[in-house]
């Protein structure tokens, strides 16, 4: 299986999802540049949920519809006259699974479209979650409590799922969470979030954690109860795999400074 995390401004994405229709936001997109070492994503929104009729643009490209096996160039100024296209971004993503909230997220992070989002982890094996936890746990440990909070909200992102470390079992359902564009189901691809003050934990958690690894106290090995496809050849490997990770979720720290509601928002999909 797989993990997605993203940094998000819950408040700037509620307004921005809000007040901006279908046809804008494709109008926005076709507008990004995306980074000279990344290979733009396909926007698509579809009317149906099997993506038999969907509209799709490409940054810098075009702007393409589809209707079964027909194919059509679309010309911009047609956008605004498609009723389907005239909701919100908001409604549209409560009427879908999670699949399609997770795709927004990726295209408009893949070409920097605003700065209070963020890609943190993108499509990586979930397992370095339970080698994370598997070294710090007997650090934790010492503190009461702390390493069961710690183990609770990675729970949260996995959502089940077996990361190679046997934890307790805790049952979430995405529309426990608080976030402003929760999705009809998440079948597709279970969510997970952080809200603000989790985030902050985590992150002062991860400082700890980079600490250690930096003077050589703590080794990111495989998880005891792991048996997939290793992500890594070496030891040596894994270690900066998962240490990767690490420093890919502290990259949330200029963000959480700047837009003090920040939450991470996760999808697992196997």
């Amino acid at each position: 299986m797989k993990i997605s995390l993203f940094a998000i401004s819950p408040s700037a994405f509620d307004d921005f999802a809000s007040t901006t229709t279908l046809s804008e936001l494709l109008q926005l997109y076709l507008t990004c540049e995306p980074p000279a070492d990344r290979q733009p994503l396909p926007l698509y929104i579809s009317e149906t949920e099997n993506l038999k009729i969907r509209y799709v643009a490409r940054p810098s490209g075009g702007l393409f519809y589809f209707n079964g096996g027909r194919v059509k160039i679309l010309p911009r100024f047609m956008l605004a006259q498609i009723p389907f296209l005239k909701m919100s971004i908001k409604d549209y993503l409560r009427e879908r699974e999670s699949s399609n909230l997770k795709w927004v997220l990726e295209c408009l992070a893949s070409v920097n479209a605003f700065d209070w989002m963020r890609w943190l982890v993108g499509n990586q094996r979930h397992v370095w979650i339970g080698s994370l936890l598997e070294a710090i746990e007997p650090y934790l440990l010492e503190y009461e409590g702390t390493y069961e909070h710690t183990a609770w909200l990675f729970q949260k992102l996995l959502r089940g799922a077996n990361a190679g470390k046997p934890l307790p079992a805790v049952e979430f359902r995405h529309i426990d969470f608080h976030f402003p564009v929760l999705p009809l189901t998440d079948d597709d691809s279970p969510l997970g979030i952080w809200q603000a003050d989790e985030v902050q934990y985590i992150l002062e958690l991860l400082d700890w954690v980079a600490s250690l690894t930096a003077d050589g106290t703590l080794t990111f090995k495989a998880p005891p109860a792991w048996s997939g496809i290793s992500p890594a050849d070496t030891e040596e490997e894994w270690h900066t795999w998962v240490n990767d990770r690490v420093v890919e979720l502290q990259s949330a720290t200029s963000l959480l400074t700047e837009y003090p509601d920040l939450s991470v928002v996760s999808f697992i999909e196997g």
